[in-house]
């Protein structure tokens, strides 16, 4: 981890910061509903400000609900950060086996000052060693750590935590109905030239169909990228 993200995991706790979770399987019905409630508005903030896409709030809540109808769910839970009992950013994370994923992050325009996303990611990856994971993958991150991407505040937020980079193939289709295919693909590659070039402005890189991640070991330090970042750390203590 970098010594920036470790003062501001510590800067974090200084300024109050509280960190809780909710998981599908065990929380109360109500409770489950609040927290999903909350997490979209701070999402909606989110898409905002960053000028990124999502999807409608019944996608995570149908998430949510599917882990709790089936017995072979993964771990699904939802993480708090809550300044002076405001909730000021919001994460969502799976546990399977000895692995935890970080899938969605939102965070308000409030507090901002006081790092909540820094200690929701270290209370997670504390979490996942308890859990008995040993890899904490923080998923999607841009091809490279070029400056110039639209998405590089988050290749530097996510590698800030440490870990390994990982790079793996992208996904490749098999058409069967050539005709329909061209279709789909016409209408993915405007799909995708709105939200990466008009919507955001920003362009589309090199390597966009391949898959990078930053991921980290609970029990050492690491991250995953799309390219995925996996991080892992062993410490349970503040950095």
């Amino acid at each position: 981890m970098k010594p920036k993200w470790r003062y501001n995991v510590r800067l974090a706790a200084k300024k109050g910061v509280s960190v809780s979770f909710l998981d599908a399987k065990k929380a109360e019905e109500n409770e489950l509903e609040s927290a999903l409630s909350h997490f979209y508005a701070i999402y909606r903030e989110t898409a905002t400000r960053d000028g990124i896409s999502l999807h409608r709030e019944g996608y995570y809540r149908r998430l949510f609900a599917l882990a709790r109808e089936r017995k072979d769910a993964p771990d699904i839970r939802i993480w708090t950060a809550s300044v002076e009992g405001r909730s000021v950013a919001m994460n969502i994370t799976l546990f399977s086996g000895d692995e935890a994923v970080y899938l969605y992050g939102a965070s308000s325009n409030e507090k901002r000052e006081c790092m909540p996303t820094y200690a929701l990611q270290w209370e997670a990856m504390r979490e996942a060693i308890r859990a008995g994971c040993k890899r904490y993958d923080l998923f999607g991150i841009p091809p490279s750590g070029d400056e110039a991407h639209p998405m590089h505040g988050l290749y530097r937020m996510k590698t800030g935590f440490g870990g390994r980079i990982v790079h793996a193939p992208g996904c490749y289709d098999l058409p069967i109905k050539k005709l329909a295919y061209a279709l789909f693909r016409g209408a993915e590659s405007l799909r995708s030239y709105y939200h990466k070039v008009l919507k955001k402005g920003g362009r589309r890189g090199d390597g966009e169909r391949s898959q990078d991640r930053i991921s980290r070991h609970p029990a050492a330090e690491g991250p995953s990228s799309s390219p995925k970042t996996i991080a892992s750390n062993t410490e349970s203590s503040v950095p």
